[in-house]
């Protein structure tokens, strides 16, 4: 197919195996050429040819000699030559013809068009790589300028040669010189066609199928080891091709057909490129404004993105310098060979890799002097908390003591109350044995008064001394009842007293039990602190713990 022309300088290179030779009948493959040219579009879905040219096939009739080589690059070779003619011929006819040369035994086949014609200086340069003339009628189908050295490759592989002849103005002929069986000739043979005219030969189906056949847009080829991505943006198939085959011993390749295409590819997710290769000039978004919305706008540094842009574009200086002045990290002009492509990819690469290198050493150096001032700030705090746990031991010693003096001034308070609950206690037994003793006493006086007072009674008119001791027994009685009421009401008041006393000493005994578990709480913190001191004191001294800073 049209991309695997690209081949063709692996071909030329010595020690290279020969191309196949078969009988190639040149009037179907002509044939064939422009039934595929009539139906060729572009990745658009636009004519190649222009409705105002016409392709004339001048070999249909008569019989030429067998050609001895490769039809299917043959093939190629024709094509090339015809769709570049289309594209130069604004109008008028785009003619192939044949005539043989019987003392050579070469056949001769002219693609003649009514063109704008080629300049002389264009000419001296036509057949190398990436040249092209600039073509203001079609530069919706500019191409990368491949064709015509491929064509040239092709016919030399055949022991033939590529000659052109061209006026400004008055259109060009490419004409193909092939070594020709004199001894065999054909005709144009029968074809087998569809509704649409195109042929089912079997080299017009594989041309055909690859003129129709585009890489799809940002797919990415199964990645294969750790070989790095490298983003191909160009809007041409050989290129690309060309491209994948020079890389693919060291990278991976991934096609973008347009700037869009890398854009999408970019924010699609997908593994990020190690750097970009740019064509300059496509249609639509150009490598210029690629290049620039990949630093200004998405802001990557050329460390995260390489760009090289690669371009045929005169004159070389002015293009190479806006490519700089864009953003590129390279810049190559086409021609160039695959060897001086992968050197610069590969210095890239390694300068890249240094300055990467030299940032990781910057951070290791930074990081070691980070752990040094760590370290020496973890010496300065372990030695500031050895201090302050010092000082909390301290701290809890005396409030320890301080609480084991309030817990023993409470304990007396409380012995104090429970002494004074008992004398209290005391002394109301003793008013109530008392209390007792007098009502006894008074209930003996009043039994004495009632009988006194009941003998007496018929004596009294004789006996008036008797009156005075009754009297004085009243009297005794009125003071033992006195002295009764009044040990009763003290009673009372002892008892409110002792009552009293009761709950002071309870809640004596409470606050005392509180100030003991607190003291208990206290002492266990303690314990705790002394041995936490102790611990790390054996186990690291005063310096900080071996992995509290690593």
């Amino acid at each position: 197919n049209i991309m695997e022309m690209a081949k063709s300088e692996k071909l030329e290179a010595p020690g290279a195996e020969a191309i196949s030779r078969h009988p190639v009948n040149m009037m179907d493959v002509v044939d064939e050429v422009i039934s595929m040219t009539e139906l060729a579009v572009d990745k658009s879905g636009r004519h190649l040819v222009p409705s105002a040219v016409a392709l004339v096939n001048g070999m249909r009739t008569g019989e030429l000699p067998l050609v001895l080589g490769d039809g299917y690059k043959i093939t190629q070779l024709l094509y090339n030559l015809v769709t570049n003619a289309a594209k130069f011929t604004a109008r008028g006819s785009v003619q192939v013809s044949a005539r043989e040369d019987v003392e050579s035994g070469m056949l001769h086949i002219d693609v003649t068009d009514t063109g704008k014609g080629i300049s002389p200086e264009a000419l001296a340069r036509i057949f190398e790589p990436f040249q092209q003339e600039e073509n203001k009628n079609s530069s919706g189908f500019q191409g990368i300028g491949l064709g015509l050295s491929v064509a040239m490759s092709i016919a030399r592989l055949h022991g033939g040669e590529l000659r052109v002849t061209s006026r400004e103005d008055h259109g060009s002929t490419f004409t193909v010189v092939l070594p020709c069986d004199l001894g065999k000739r054909a005709a144009l043979t029968l074809r087998l066609e569809d509704g649409t005219g195109a042929t089912k030969s079997r080299a017009a189906k594989q041309v055909a199928a690859a003129a129709a056949r585009a890489a799809p847009v940002g797919g990415v080829a199964p990645p294969a080891g750790l070989r790095p991505l490298v983003l191909a943006v160009d809007d041409d198939d050989i290129t690309q091709e060309v491209l994948e085959q020079s890389l693919a011993a060291d990278c991976r390749v991934v096609r973008a057909m347009s700037g869009e295409d890398a854009f999408a590819y970019l924010d699609s997710g997908k593994e990020f490129p190690s750097l970009m290769l740019l064509d300059v000039r496509m249609p639509g978004v150009t490598g210029f404004e690629v290049v620039r919305e990949v630093r200004q706008k998405r802001g990557l540094s050329h460390m995260q993105l390489p760009v090289v842009m690669l371009s045929a574009r005169a004159p070389q200086d002015e293009t190479a310098q806006k490519a700089f002045e864009s953003g590129a990290t390279d810049y190559m002009s086409k021609p160039f060979s695959s060897a001086t492509l992968r050197q610069r990819l590969n210095i890239i690469d390694k300068v890249r890799q240094e300055i990467r290198m030299a940032q990781i050493a910057a951070v290791e150096r930074y990081a070691e002097e980070h752990r040094a001032r760590l370290a020496d700030a973890g010496k300065a705090v372990a030695a500031a908390e050895d201090d302050a746990r010092l000082e909390s031991i301290k701290r809890l010693e005396a409030e320890r003591d301080e609480f084991k003096g309030r817990l023993e001034a409470k304990r007396r308070e409380a012995a104090k109350a429970a002494a004074d609950v008992e004398a209290s206690m005391a002394d109301r037994d003793r008013l109530q044995e008392e209390l007792n003793n007098a009502e006894a006493k008074n209930k003996r006086q009043a039994a004495a008064s009632s009988a006194q007072e009941t003998a007496s009674a018929p004596l009294l008119s004789h006996e008036s001394a008797g009156v005075l001791s009754i009297g004085s027994l009243h009297s005794d009685l009125c003071v033992v009842e006195s002295t009764v009421e009044f040990y009763k009401a003290e009673i009372q008041h002892r008892d409110r007293i002792v009552t009293s006393l009761r709950a002071q000493v309870d809640q004596k005994k409470t606050a005392a039990w509180l100030e003991h578990e607190r003291a208990e709480a206290l002492d266990r913190e303690l314990r705790f602190m002394r041995q936490l001191g102790t611990r790390l004191e054996r186990e690291h001294g005063r310096g900080a713990p071996a992995n509290l800073f690593p």
